[in-house]
């Protein structure tokens, strides 16, 4: 079952793009294609890197013309999917997977007929902030497995870059669907989409569930947009809860 590989990338270091790439290479499932989405990146490091990547027999690297963030960029990677491709895994351009992920992943797809949408756990990296002080509670997930029994009521609960799904998702919901929303209600277009796309994806029927495996490496990097908005999260919930009615067309 051939699995496609959607990877945005905006000026990543080479050295963490080439770590992404590696554990991708060493994954104990081998039929899968990597599609490289460079947002309009304007590092010469990250451009010459991504260059050197165009000749790789299972790697295509295609450019935008514009930046748009991440969600749009995951769109327009759907135009590069192979005809036969059957599965869609995500990832992010600085993490890393455990070398089990997508066989994992598409075993339990495949012995779950009815869930359209699989994540996982992850282990939370901060290779940047060394010598000072790590707070946070906890550096590996423990979210729930029905993630459709809660992206109703509260957050989305699922780790976006661990995500895999099944190619027919797209089909009934763009991985953009929420730009425009979240834009509306303050967001920037790289936060708060993923949010939008689970919300209408449970709204149209689809089942979304979580493993409860740690299979990826998130780096928290200081400089990257992920690592912004995340320490401003709890002050954004009036808000996302104004997306959730939006979307749901609930509290009317």
């Amino acid at each position: 079952m051939e699995t496609n590989i959607l990877m945005p990338c905006y000026n990543t270091n080479p050295e963490y793009i080439e770590e992404a790439i590696e554990s991708i290479i060493s994954q104990t499932y081998k039929d899968w294609k990597l599609i490289i989405i460079d947002d309009k990146s304007t590092d010469k490091h990250t451009l010459v890197y991504l260059q050197s990547m165009k000749n790789h027999p299972k790697i295509e690297v295609v450019r935008k013309r514009k930046n748009t963030g991440c969600f749009d960029s995951r769109q327009y990677g759907t135009k590069f999917l192979d005809e036969d491709c059957k599965l869609i895994a995500f990832m992010d351009s600085d993490d890393i997977m455990l070398q089990n992920r997508l066989e994992k992943q598409i075993d339990f797809l495949e012995k779950s007929s009815h869930v359209d949408i699989v994540g996982t756990q992850l282990q939370m990296w901060y290779p940047d902030w060394a010598g000072e002080h790590i707070s946070f509670a906890n550096l590996v997930t423990f979210h729930p497995y029905d993630v459709s029994d809660y992206v109703r009521t509260g957050l989305w609960w699922i780790n976006e870059p661990t995500v895999m799904m099944r190619k027919e998702v797209i089909h009934k919901v763009p991985l953009n669907v929420g730009v425009k929303t979240t834009v509306k209600h303050g967001f920037s277009p790289s936060y708060g989409g993923d949010y939008v796309f689970y919300l209408t994806c449970w709204k149209n029927g689809l089942q979304i569930r979580n493993m409860s495996d740690v299979l990826l490496i998130y780096r928290v990097s200081k400089n990257n947009a992920t690592s912004q908005n995340q320490a401003k999260i709890t002050h954004q919930t009036s808000r996302l809860k104004a997306i959730r009615e939006e979307v749901l067309n609930v509290g009317k």
